[in-house]
């Protein structure tokens, strides 16, 4: 996955975006121009929680970063991905699918935790893409073992999820309804105190 020829180049189940559209182009021929003298640290593959075993066999030295986000926020985005005919999110994982794997995911967290211990780490979505970005951001540098400074466009990148997360969502009442009678909450809050 992350020899060079495959990791410049995507199927359309890779990733939601055209790489040579004009906004995301430049990223990746940057990235190809830096890819011989950059270090790898990890990627961001979000149903990789289902296979924590596999990793924790193959890698027994990994570090995992659980990222929690908000159960109505996870309804609310996966709805919107699946009402959006551009996107090829299948059109079955709306909000009722999207609170069924959110909780079945927080059960496959809280069991690893006691097994991977500090390899694993949880961090809440809205901290790290909110008004502590950086602070955040920093923390897990640091967890990784990785300089603590940050480049122009990491700067960059980090004051935009900040203006992202401080915009409102507006929410259906039938979405709202169904997060607050089917979300696992009480193994969110259990998992909430394990954050970093």
């Amino acid at each position: 996955m992350f020899e060079k020829h495959r990791f410049f180049s995507y199927d359309p189940e890779d990733t939601n975006i055209r790489i040579d559209s004009r906004e995301y182009g430049p990223v990746y021929e940057s990235a190809l121009e830096k890819f011989d003298t950059a270090t790898y640290v990890g990627d961001k593959i979000p149903g990789l929680y289902k296979r924590l075993p596999f990793l924790h066999k193959k890698f027994p030295e990994c570090k995992v970063i659980y990222i929690l986000r908000r159960p109505l926020m996870v309804a609310n985005s996966w709805q919107a991905r699946a009402n959006n005919n551009r996107d090829n999110w299948p059109k079955k994982n709306g909000y009722r699918a999207a609170i069924a794997e959110w909780n079945r995911s927080l059960e496959i967290i809280a069991n690893a935790k006691e097994k991977w211990g500090r390899r694993l780490i949880v961090v809440e979505y809205e901290r790290s893409f909110g008004p502590h970005a950086k602070v955040e951001f920093s923390k897990l540098l640091k967890y990784l073992d990785l300089p603590q400074d940050f480049s122009s466009r990491m700067d960059e990148f980090l004051s935009l999820s900040e203006q992202k997360a401080g915009t409102e969502r507006d929410v259906s009442q039938e979405i709202q309804d169904h997060v607050s009678e089917n979300a696992n909450f009480d193994l969110y809050r259990s998992i909430l105190q394990h954050v970093i």
